[in-house]
């Protein structure tokens, strides 16, 4: 049961955008998004992070935003690497962001995996939820 929870909210988000490519441009993202997100994180590795998040109509991520290395970054979601046991964001070539499988619905008790810059360095790394904030839709 637990694997088809997991599933459907893959499954959804690869039919949600199946004709798109596999990383959205920041207008796509921007375009396609309903709802955002702010999830404030406590992490081992880096201290504290803010993201926010934005999803769909169909309740999928499409971004995440965060200020890291003294910027703000703003990472499509990219397709190509997201499945049903992680949901990446941003290029291999630029900043990434990857969490555990991301739904509107999980958001707030999925944990950041790591966030990595484009020479692929840790800059944090075994985030929790610390809090979380309803900012659009």
């Amino acid at each position: 049961m637990k694997f088809l929870k997991a599933l459907v909210p893959a499954l959804a988000l690869v039919a949600t955008v199946s004709h798109a490519s596999d990383i959205l441009d920041h207008k796509q993202a921007v375009r396609d998004t309903t709802k955002v997100r702010q999830v404030n994180y406590t992490c081992a590795t880096g201290g504290r992070l803010t993201v926010k998040y934005g999803f769909n109509e169909q309740s999928q991520p499409t971004y995440a935003e965060a200020v890291v290395g003294g910027k703000n970054r703003f990472m499509p979601i990219n397709l190509a690497r997201s499945d049903v046991s992680g949901t990446f964001f941003g290029q291999e070539d630029s900043y990434t962001l990857g969490v555990d499988a991301l739904t509107l619905g999980n958001y707030h008790r999925v944990g950041l995996a790591s966030i990595q810059d484009p020479a692929s360095e840790i800059m944090h790394k075994d985030c929790r939820v610390a809090s979380i904030k309803k900012i659009k839709g």
